[in-house]
């Protein structure tokens, strides 16, 4: 074979595999944005790319997030991961180090129904709240000058579907019935982009998205199809795949913060949901409470506020199962005392830190499983009056197996 002919070849190749590839992260491949600041009249814009590298023959993850405001435009940029639907931004430079393996991370972005939650540390300018550059932020795709098409979606399937949404546009019979009934077709003018469709299965409930990433392209009409056989994936475990009439749920347990609080087994002292503005957390004359803002959402819970306070999660599992979350602590650094995580009587954390939002994951046995979050370092410290909180959101228990 000569020389030219396997160059050909080697490039057919790799444009093959950068476009199968690619298609694994079409839902956050793209450019992000949101307004902030005064009259919401700043912009940031989060580019998210995934491109081939002939050089090294491998795919290159970079972000670039640009802050356009009076002290900008400013922009920054890297690298990124993805575990499930977070992405971990992070550049390669490291304080006091040449290593290109050492890895400084810089923002979360968590993928929810078409939003990017996002959490920076890049830049917070000003210290004037009203011009502060946001930590934490919802992102949309695409911007105003990227055009308008047509969605139509038609339930041509035996089930109704609930709460139907695609990039932050919702779609119903009519504005007084959230949802698509059976035989319905319901089309709606939409900002051009890429995402998910998401909804609620009524019968059998499920929460799910479409298996494929639906495109609108500026000044066109995208008919979707909803069948008995249509592929979807349950929302909260992208592992459990099936049929829209078929698909059965293996979420247990899923606390987001978001609604009415759900039933614990024991709540003691202080356990509850609070918003950003720090709403429903303890309030008491001359008290301040240090708290991390919400990760997901509006709403997040918060464990502490007092000497020790403590939330209860009992369990019963029919079968091997996992358990995932996400924790942030604020840390009395004048006692030993910190945050403690439980499951069954054994302890699997201990925070003694300071710590910014964080996730993770543990394996559940089948059977009654004791979860336990106590917060021993909430209340005052030396006479300085600050109420300091353990912080949860998405807890999140599925069936494994």
């Amino acid at each position: 074979m000569n020389k030219f002919l396997t160059i050909v070849i080697a490039v057919i190749l790799a444009l093959s595999l950068a476009g199968c590839d690619d298609e694994n992260h079409a839902d956050v491949i793209g450019t992000w944005t949101a307004n902030y600041g005064t009259n919401n009249a700043y912009e940031l814009k989060l580019n998210i790319d995934y491109n081939y590298d002939y050089g090294y023959s491998e795919h290159v993850r970079t972000w670039v997030m640009t802050f356009i405001d009076p002290n900008g435009p400013v922009s920054f940029n890297g690298n990124w991961e993805r575990v499930a639907d977070t992405l971990e931004l992070y550049d390669s430079y490291a304080p006091n180090s040449y290593s290109p393996t050492t890895k400084r991370y810089l923002a979360t972005a968590s993928l929810s129904q078409g939003k990017l939650f996002l959490t920076q540390n890049v830049s917070n300018a000003w210290a004037d709240n009203n011009f502060r550059r946001p930590e934490t932020i919802t992102l949309t795709k695409g911007n105003s000058s990227s055009g308008s098409g047509t969605l139509q979606i038609n339930n041509q399937s035996s089930v109704e579907i609930t709460d139907v949404i695609w990039n932050n546009a919702t779609f119903a019979n009519s504005q007084y019935e959230n949802s698509i009934k059976s035989g319905t077709v319901v089309n709606q003018k939409v900002q051009a982009g890429g995402g998910y469709i998401f909804f609620k299965r009524k019968t059998d409930p499920i929460f799910a998205r479409t298996n494929d990433i639906i495109i609108i392209e500026k000044n066109k009409q995208i008919n979707f199809n909803f069948l008995d056989n249509t592929l979807i994936v349950e929302t909260h475990n992208s592992n459990n795949i099936g049929t829209l009439r078929t698909l059965q749920s293996t979420v247990v347990w899923y606390d987001d913060a978001e609604g009415p609080m759900l039933q614990y087994f024991l709540r003691q002292n202080f356990a509850g949901y609070y918003s950003r503005s720090g709403s429903g957390l303890l309030v008491a004359s001359g008290v301040t409470n240090s708290f991390h803002l919400p990760k997901n959402g509006n709403n997040s819970i918060a464990i502490g506020g007092t000497d020790t306070a403590l939330l209860h999660l009992k369990i019963n599992l029919s079968k091997k199962a996992k358990l995932s979350f996400w924790y942030a602590n604020k840390w009395a650094a004048r006692n030993d005392l910190g945050a403690v995580f439980t499951i069954n009587e054994i302890e699997k954390q201990n925070l003694k830190a300071n710590i910014d939002w964080s996730f993770i994951e543990f394996d559940l046995e089948p059977g009654v499983n004791d979860l336990i979050w106590k917060k021993e370092d909430g209340g005052f410290v030396e006479n300085v009056k600050v109420h300091n909180y353990l912080s949860l959101d998405d807890i999140l228990i599925y069936y494994a197996q």
